[in-house]
């Protein structure tokens, strides 16, 4: 919640060792460094929750006790509202600071990228020298033993050494011109552009690691202001090209925020979020996010049938993972109501063809996960659903048009027509 690991003020890992494991009469836990966004009360209570002595420690109720007078509804201290969609978002937090950390280790090299990233065009000389001035006594301060975040220190860093670097090009560069002025190093139109916009993406991305009593809309405004900073100040200077790759899904992720029920959102947890945890083969997310996106869809379609289709696309992925999983229970009552869905499609849409091969296909799908909870042909469902398939396989094959796509389904589920 600090941005500093427990015990920072240790320098090496045997130091930590002996102070939680060693004498118990020197031993202690971490203190929390407090911030000024930090709710009252809030360090006291860590300090009980982390005592040495198990019955000292408070029980969820004393905590939530605890913490209720400080978490007042609408506020971002927790983002409770929509996980999924901040966890989502806390993942992008690393890679802009990847970023970040190749854009400072380029300035290190080339003062030209320093130039340009620190920004400094837009600063006249007087601005330079007292921002020099300020910089030395905060690094000062970072010497002293109070840590700053170790990217922004190194920023900090860079940005003195280009500072100091800019004020002696420009002392060089001074010109008298013919008719008595003085002239120096070209800048662009001062009060433009941000004069420090790194920092300014470094307080943004503090304010969403921290717990801050701000609420889900100033959290909205955030997340927008940094995309805008990335974009405009820093994907520009990015040799990788990696930031330009990955700004636009940030930029969909965050445009509605709060308005985590919005259309776009559903559309990208199915398209975006749903996807790239199946690359990385993360079943159970996939089923978070498939049951989100589900239950969006849901209550879309409730007032708009235009989202009928999306929402029964979005069960099936539903089923794939209650199967993946072993949830077949689970995936027969998704499956009923994916059913329902193309039954509602083909019944009242203007393209009611589009929507039988599919729902043959779900009642396929419907009668096999029947069969893997052991029900038998003894059952009507398990006969009922597979006969409503081949009706529809065998209405395809005689309006013709359709031989590819009932071929493939054929196919795909002959062994079971065949029992049929």
């Amino acid at each position: 919640m600090t941005g500093n690991p427990p015990f920072h003020e240790i320098k090496s890992d045997a130091g930590v060792i002996l102070v939680v494991c060693g004498d118990p009469t020197k031993r202690r836990t971490p203190e929390p460094t407090p911030v000024p966004v930090f709710p009252n009360g809030l360090v006291d209570l860590l300090r009980k929750c982390w005592d040495f002595d198990p019955d000292k420690r408070p029980d969820a109720c004393m905590c939530a006790a605890a913490l209720s007078p400080v978490v007042q509804p609408g506020t971002a201290r927790v983002w409770k509202e929509a996980r999924w969609l901040d966890n989502w978002i806390m993942e992008y937090i690393p890679m802009f600071e990847n970023t970040l950390q190749g854009c400072i280790t380029q300035g290190a090299l080339d003062p030209d990228v320093a130039y340009k990233f620190c920004q400094l065009a837009s600063l006249t000389r007087g601005e330079l020298e007292e921002e020099l001035e300020d910089l030395k006594t905060v690094l000062h301060k970072d010497r002293n033993g109070q840590p700053l975040p170790r990217l922004e220190s190194k920023y900090l860093r860079l940005r003195e050494t280009a500072i100091t670097k800019e004020i002696e090009v420009r002392r060089q560069q001074l010109v008298v011109t013919a008719s008595g002025l003085i002239r120096v190093r070209s800048s662009s139109t001062p009060g433009r552009r941000p004069k420090d916009p790194v920092a300014q993406i470094l307080r943004a991305i503090s304010r969403l690691r921290q717990p801050v009593r701000i609420s889900r809309e100033q959290v909205g405004e955030t997340l927008r202001e940094l995309h805008i900073l990335l974009r405009d100040e820093v994907s520009p200077l990015d040799q990788s090209r990696y930031l330009s790759s990955v700004l636009p899904g940030f930029e969909r992720l965050v445009r509605h925020y709060p308005d985590d029920w919005h259309p776009d959102v559903a559309r990208f947890l199915v398209d975006v979020y749903y996807e790239h945890n199946v690359r990385r083969g993360n079943h159970v997310l996939c089923l978070e996010v498939a049951l989100q996106a589900a239950e969006r869809y849901r209550e879309l379609s409730r007032t708009n049938g235009n989202f009928l289709s999306r929402r029964a696309g979005t069960l099936e992925k539903v089923v794939t993972s209650y199967e993946i999983l072993g949830l077949h229970e689970n995936a027969r009552a998704a499956l009923a109501e994916a059913i329902w869905v193309y039954q509602q499609l083909t019944n009242t849409t203007g393209n009611q063809q589009a929507f039988q091969i599919p729902l043959a296909r779900t009642l396929v799908r419907y009668h096999q996960v029947l069969c893997r909870l052991g029900r038998d042909w003894n059952d009507s469902d398990v006969v009922d659903a597979l006969r409503e398939a081949i009706k529809i396989y065998e209405g395809r094959v005689w309006m013709g048009g359709g031989s590819a796509m009932v071929g493939s389904g054929l196919e795909q589920f002959g062994g079971d027509l065949a029992d049929a």
